[in-house]
């Protein structure tokens, strides 16, 4: 019986769920690597490129036998990762090596990978055109002006050994090893296993100014979610600017950095400037002015984005996760403990931040501003709740929820999201209406638990 039951605990614990992770960071490089890495990117930029002249020539067959109602099932509309890799290696591969490309040192995992980028753009194009989207394009050829993106699997052309990562030693030797950045090597020690790595170019277009990185995706145990208690959880009232937190470990308002309202001032100024440009028609295609803008332009998106991923770490990370942290003692606290005889056991010290594990988040709550991105008044919009009500939350808050929710499940903690039914006060403004109603969450929710709902 003994033994029944540690066999069954064994397959539970096989069964337990994994979550999926990547670990991202920058390239050191050397001039050698620099300059293979971007010919490996050329090669598998050319087998991009034939294996979608393969698809065009695959979905050319199949219209022509739709429109002359030939009904074959051999006849499909594109040609699988595994098609393209199968003709790839009968027909391509011999004839490269024969003629003594670079290409052919290429690993035939990484061409793969590319074939099932080119399957992933055919397979989204039909699914545009039978939902009836008649804009639809089909997928272009890759210029040479790009970057391909390097994708691999983890196997002889990818390994991960004592802080370095090392690619196709076979092919290229040892050219092609990076070290692990000190706080990515931490996070893959938990790592099960790991499944692919990706070199990307943080911007595509070759004749712009960028820098390689490196991603690494991997799996970890997701850790047994621990008992939720409603009195130790922590109560969250979303809004647009800030967002109010109650817990046992007291009340605060976290603000957001709100890049809508701090590049403003910048995007409204770039936009008169454009204009006037436009209309002295002294903006040119691939004049300086032209440009100066175009650079000015990518770097307020690019700052725009970066801040709302700002957003998620200080606050889901730093503000709201419950985490304890070894830390080192700082000289003065070093000089106290040996003043007063405390002695130094240890030269660390255990930091505790955050509110908890648990938490209830208020529902979003789509309103209709007048004059506003979200305006419902306004037809162009598309309705009731508006084409861009997201905007309203500065876009973000859904997937800070998201992030969050993944975040706690780390800690074996978990989210909850209940819609707010109450009625604020009107004399209430600013951080006292969100602890307001985040006090208020939480008696809601003690109140009727059942209504929340697990996400």
């Amino acid at each position: 019986m003994a033994q029944t039951q540690t066999a069954k605990q064994k397959s539970a614990e096989q069964k337990r769920a994994i979550m999926h992770r990547t670990q991202k960071w920058p390239l050191s490089l050397t001039k050698e690597q620099e300059s293979l890495l971007y010919r490996i990117s050329d090669g598998l930029r050319e087998y991009y490129n034939l294996a979608l002249e393969w698809q065009y020539q695959q979905y050319t067959a199949y219209k022509e036998a739709k429109s002359n109602d030939e009904r074959q099932k051999d006849v499909k509309g594109f040609l699988t990762a595994f098609d393209c890799y199968t003709r790839f290696k009968d027909e391509q591969r011999p004839a490269d090596e024969s003629a003594g490309l670079f290409r052919a040192k290429i690993p035939t995992n990484w061409v793969l990978e590319t074939f099932r980028q080119v399957e992933g753009a055919f397979k989204s194009f039909f699914e545009l055109r039978k939902k009836g989207d008649v804009d639809a394009r089909s997928p272009k050829i890759c210029s040479e002006d790009r970057f391909q993106v390097i994708l691999g699997a983890l196997g002889a052309s990818f390994r991960l050994k004592g802080g370095m990562v090392q690619l196709a030693p076979r092919s290229f030797g040892g050219t092609l090893c990076f070290k692990v950045a000190h706080y990515q090597m931490e996070q893959l020690q938990s790592a099960l296993r790991f499944a692919k790595f990706t070199i990307a170019r943080s911007d595509s277009w070759l004749k712009r100014p960028g820098h390689l990185t490196l991603s690494l995706a991997y799996e970890i145990e997701q850790p047994i979610t621990q008992d939720f208690d409603p009195d130790t959880a922590v109560y969250v009232a979303l809004g647009a600017s800030s967002i109010g937190v109650v817990s046992p470990h007291g009340e605060v308002v976290i603000p957001f950095r709100r890049s809508d309202i701090s590049l403003k001032p910048h995007l409204e100024a770039l936009s008169v400037r454009t204009r006037q440009l436009v209309a002295e028609d002294k903006l040119a295609k691939g004049s300086g002015k032209h440009e100066e803008l175009s650079l000015a332009w990518r770097f307020l998106f690019r700052h725009l984005g970066e801040q709302q991923q700002m957003n998620r770490r200080r606050v889901v990370a730093n503000g709201l996760l419950r985490t304890e942290v070894e830390r080192p003692l700082s000289k003065a606290e070093r000089r106290f403990k040996c003043k007063h005889g405390y002695g130094l056991q240890s030269s660390t010290k255990t930091v505790a931040s955050g509110h908890g594990i648990h938490f209830v988040v208020t529902e979003l709550v789509v309103r209709s501003k007048p004059g506003k991105l979200a305006d419902a008044s306004k037809p162009e919009r598309g309705g009731s709740l508006g084409a861009n009500w997201a905007a309203q939350n500065t876009g973000s808050l859904a997937y800070l929820v998201s992030w969050l929710k993944e975040k706690a499940k780390e800690h074996g903690g978990s989210v909850r999201r209940m819609a707010f039914s109450g009625e604020v006060p009107s004399t209430l403004l600013g951080d006292e209406k969100k602890i307001f109603v985040a006090k208020a969450l939480r008696d809601q929710f003690l109140r009727a638990p059942e209504s929340a709902t697990l996400l």
